[in-house]
Parts: C-alpha cells; sequence; structure tokens
C-alpha cells in the first residue's frame, strides 16, 4: 500500500512540476513577444510589491528605464526617490528626462520642486513660463495651485513685486471670471496683500487680508499681518484683537505659509507689543454707552 502511494504521490508531482513549469514557459514566451514598452510597463507594475525607496524598487526602476528609455513614468519615480534621499543633481537629471517626454505633464512637478523646496524662483518661472506656452488658451494647475497663483509667488519670492502683483490680479480676476470668488484660493489674496504691503498699498493690503479672513477665518497669518497693519493706522484695540485671533488659531494648528513664516515667539512678542488694558477698555465703553 505504502508503494502504491509513494507512486501516485510521485506521478502527481511530477504533474504539478510539468504544469508550472509549462506555465513558466508560456509567461515566458508571452512576455517574449511584448513590446519594450509593455515589457518596461510589466516591470514597472511590479514595483507595487516593494517597499517605496528601497534597493528593490530602485533596481527595478533601472530596469524599466534600461528596457525602454522613454518610460517616463520610472524617469519621475526615480525622481521622487533621490529627492527623498536629498540627491538632487540625480534627481533633477531623472525628471529632466521624463520632462523630455511629456512635458506638458511634468513641467508642473519640476517647477513646484524647484518654487517650495529648491527656492529657484527664476528656474521655476522658467519652467512656468514653458508650461503656460504649450497651453496656450488655458490656465494650467501647478500640483493643485492655479498656474498664476504660482507665478505671482514666484516673481514675489524674487523680488519682482510688480510683475508679481500682475500675476496675482491674472489669478484673482480669471477664477472669479470663470468660477466666481469664492473660488479664489485664500492663499492668493494672503500673498496679494504681502505683495501689496511690500509695494506700501496698505490700505489695499487690509483689504485683501479682510477677503482672506472672509472665506477662511482660521488664516492665522492673515489675523497677524492685520494686527500690525490696523497698528499703523492707530486701531489698537482691533489689532490686538487681531493679534489674539492669530494666537488662538496657530495654537489650533492652523498655518498655511510656505513662505514668510510665522512662529509662536512671534505672536508672543505681538500680544506683548499690543497689549491692552482690557478692563481700562471695557469701563470706557461703558462710559460712552451710558453717556
Amino acid at each position: 500500500m505504502n508503494a502504491l502511494v509513494q507512486r501516485i504521490f510521485n506521478s502527481l508531482l511530477a504533474t504539478i512540476i510539468g504544469g508550472s513549469f509549462l506555465v513558466l514557459l508560456m509567461g515566458i514566451s508571452i512576455y517574449q513577444r511584448k513590446s519594450n514598452n509593455e515589457k518596461a510597463n510589466t516591470i514597472y507594475e511590479f514595483r507595487e510589491r516593494v517597499a517605496r525607496g528601497s534597493v528593490q524598487e530602485y533596481w527595478l526602476l533601472n530596469k524599466t528605464i534600461e528596457i525602454d528609455p522613454n518610460f517616463d513614468k520610472a524617469h519621475m519615480a526615480k525622481s521622487y526617490t533621490l529627492l527623498r534621499r536629498g540627491l538632487y543633481t540625480e534627481a533633477f537629471d531623472a525628471m529632466d528626462k521624463a520632462i523630455a517626454v511629456r512635458p506638458k505633464d511634468r513641467l508642473a512637478y519640476r517647477a513646484n520642486t524647484k518654487l517650495y523646496r529648491m527656492h529657484d524662483y527664476e528656474g521655476a518661472l522658467e519652467d512656468l513660463r514653458k508650461l503656460d506656452a504649450l497651453t496656450p488658451n488655458f490656465r494650467d494647475a501647478v500640483w493643485g495651485e492655479d498656474l498664476y497663483h504660482v507665478m505671482g509667488l514666484a516673481y514675489k519670492q524674487a523680488g519682482r513685486l510688480k510683475t508679481a502683483l500682475f500675476y496675482f490680479d491674472l489669478s484673482i480676476k480669471e477664477t472669479t471670471e470663470e468660477e466666481g470668488e469664492n473660488f479664489v484660493h485664500v492663499k492668493t489674496f494672503y500673498y496679494r496683500a504681502m505683495t501689496k504691503l511690500a509695494l506700501g498699498q496698505t490700505k489695499s493690503a487690509l483689504d485683501d487680508l479682510n477677503r482672506a479672513l472672509y472665506y477662511f477665518d482660521k488664516y492665522t497669518e492673515a489675523y497677524y499681518q492685520k494686527a500690525y497693519i490696523l497698528k499703523e493706522f492707530g486701531e489698537h484695540e482691533a489689532a490686538y484683537e487681531a493679534m489674539k485671533a492669530a494666537d488662538k488659531y496657530y495654537k489650533e494648528g492652523y498655518l498655511y505659509g510656505s513662505f514668510d513664516r510665522i512662529y509662536f515667539s512671534d505672536i508672543e512678542r505681538g500680544l506683548s507689543e499690543f497689549c491692552v488694558d482690557e478692563d481700562l477698555l471695557k469701563n470706557l465703553k461703558d462710559e460712552a454707552l451710558t453717556s
């Protein structure tokens, strides 16, 4: 009986092995008939099974590119990994190769990286202008942000304030005409206000801060900047209230500044500087009401 069982087991094992080998041969045959792009895509999709940023993923990406040098998704994925490691030269080299294949789809990411990560404002502007030229009569989004908002921000950071103001105005105007003012991002009002402040347009800057706060009433940075403008106008009580609002929302974690960062020490200093005697103010108000 044992010998019979052994023969049956051996027969089944041979069948299984033979079948698996046949399946393997068929898989190899099918793979060999694929185009280089299809082969590259097969390897690229396999990377979903390995950890992001791992040696295995990097090997698979390089193998994908080796099979199809124009496989832009692999070049971009490789650039993400290299950026995380701080290897900026290699990351931009990979990014450049992806952009050469599909510039309209990839320029926005490089512009975003140059602006926010590298603070290469002129480089970002060069990419943004190229993207705008590739899509005439269409306002692009740059990783979720309006193209003209991002251009305004890049010009502002580069110190080209009048041009920055032009693009912030354009972003607000076109968004309002197409979708309504409530679709304008509050950051556009805020950064236009900061640009106007730098140009000495203080009253108009305050109007923009108020628009930002109208659409989002927890905008810490807008309250902070508003406080200083109100103080300049001699509205000390209102300035103090604005700084207290900045303090409140800062503590709740509402921070939106990519540039011109505000720190808690700034708000503490502002509260101390703007502090008014609240009891005295209450008495003055009571006297005014009864007189």
